[in-house]
């Protein structure tokens, strides 16, 4: 199976506690199957599946943190 990704994000807010942005990508990727039957000896093909695919997204991240306090 070969696949590939490509993709451009940017970022919309970006601070300390969260960041959201949005982007799209292309996505393809191609497999090469075998059919082959020990009970039909003439069945013995192969077949290419493509696939491709375009999308828009939108990515949310949120950090929590915390704090420990030491105390002696």
């Amino acid at each position: 199976m070969q696949g590939y990704d490509i993709s451009l994000r940017y970022s919309f807010i970006d601070n300390r506690i969260f960041e959201v942005g949005a982007g799209i990508a292309y996505h393809f990727s191609k497999e090469l199957f075998y059919l082959r039957d020990d009970e039909m000896p003439d069945l013995n093909t192969t077949y290419l599946a493509r696939w491709k695919a375009a999308r828009f997204f939108f990515t949310g991240n949120s950090t929590i943190k915390q704090h420990a306090v030491f105390r002696r």
